[in-house]
């Protein structure tokens, strides 16, 4: 597929192009997953304040910050723009879901805020999600799953 095409499919950010494609790849994840957070962080804060609880609030904002996540760590950190890779991000996405709702479960407790609560948890939801997706989602060596599109075919 010409490289103009590519470009098309991957987005706005041409893959392995431009200036945050020279970046390692741990502060690309840093740069995107910033974005990705305040897109997530701040439709979870207008949950609570729409009077939604911090679980449902989370999963909804998580369902957002999936459908975002996918697109940019995919295409700007991971270089990967095959579609296949969503059958590993989903349920990795759930598992980080898991450990976030209980790690804000746990310091609402300890007598935080669920805002605070959230902000706390954040760090450690971005460690996990980078380990995760570096080793598990995006690894170079994964063989793509049968029967799924891979944009660079379409």
């Amino acid at each position: 597929m010409a490289e103009r095409d590519l470009q098309s499919v991957a987005g706005a950010m041409p893959v392995g192009k431009g200036r945050l494609a020279r970046w390692p790849q741990w502060l690309r994840f840093v740069v995107v997953g910033t974005f990705n957070t305040g897109v997530s962080f701040g439709a979870y804060l207008l949950l609570l304040a729409l009077g939604l609880p911090f679980a449902l609030a989370n999963l909804l904002s998580l369902m957002l910050g999936i459908v975002v996540s996918f697109r940019t760590q995919g295409s700007w950190v991971f270089d990967s723009t095959d579609w296949s890779r969503l059958r590993r991000f989903v349920p990795t996405w759930l598992l980080i879901y898991a450990f976030n709702v209980a790690g804000i479960a746990l310091l609402v407790r300890w007598g935080l805020t669920p805002q605070w609560a959230g902000l706390t948890a954040l760090p450690f939801v971005v460690v996990l999600s980078y380990a995760l997706q570096r080793l598990w989602v995006f690894r170079q060596d994964a063989k793509p799953v049968p029967g799924v599109a891979d944009a660079n075919h379409l």
